[in-house]
């Protein structure tokens, strides 16, 4: 994947979700601005990703699902 300055993104993790194969990662780019990253369980204790720490999110333009809150 090419990388570029408009599919980075440096966040704060907010929220881990643990699920049975995958994990989800919240990532909070911007005050009230959340993305979701989906990992597997194995990726995210191979990179360490807690509450609090400061990730680098790399976003393919073909991953984005934009949804509104209802």
């Amino acid at each position: 994947m090419k990388s570029s300055a408009s599919n980075r993104f440096e966040d704060v993790v907010t929220r881990v979700r643990r699920g049975s194969i995958t994990d989800e990662i919240d990532l909070e780019v911007a005050e009230g601005v959340q993305i979701v990253a989906t990992v597997t369980r194995a990726s995210r204790e191979a990179l360490g990703l807690v509450v609090g720490m400061r990730a680098l999110a790399q976003v393919k333009a073909s991953w984005i699902i934009v949804a509104a809150e209802t």
